[in-house]
């Protein structure tokens, strides 16, 4: 019987593993629908084309989205969103744009996983 148990779990590894290397594997960045939001925690899969994150905090509030990482500089930027005193974060890595005040949700998020896993 415990034979059959470590089979399972292997299996179940593997699903895990295969499902975390996607073939045509899409940029994901955090997402708030404008300025005005307080908090980036919604998720959202970039575009074909889109090759980048961006982090927009201007004072208390953040825009963040999937972006062209090519446009991603402080004059077109601050153009395109008419803002005049910003912090701007450009990256092209998963979930890369997160601000501080999304980190919470994100590590429950990574807990949970390890939670989920550590039962198998």
């Amino acid at each position: 019987m415990s034979g059959i148990c470590g089979i399972r779990g292997f299996v179940a590894l593997g699903v895990v593993l295969l499902s975390l290397c996607a073939i045509g594997h899409a940029l994901k960045c955090y997402k708030c629908t404008g300025i005005g939001s307080n908090k980036c925690a919604e998720i959202e899969t970039c575009p074909f084309g889109t090759t980048g994150c961006m982090l927009l905090e201007a004072g208390d509030k953040s825009k963040a989205q999937c972006y062209d990482y090519s446009k991603c500089n402080r004059d077109t930027v601050k153009q395109e969103f008419t803002v005049s005193n910003f912090q701007l974060t450009c990256c092209t890595s998963d979930l890369c744009n997160h601000s501080a005040r999304s980190l919470p949700s994100t590590f429950l998020a990574v807990f949970l996983v390890i939670a989920v896993l550590l039962l198998y």
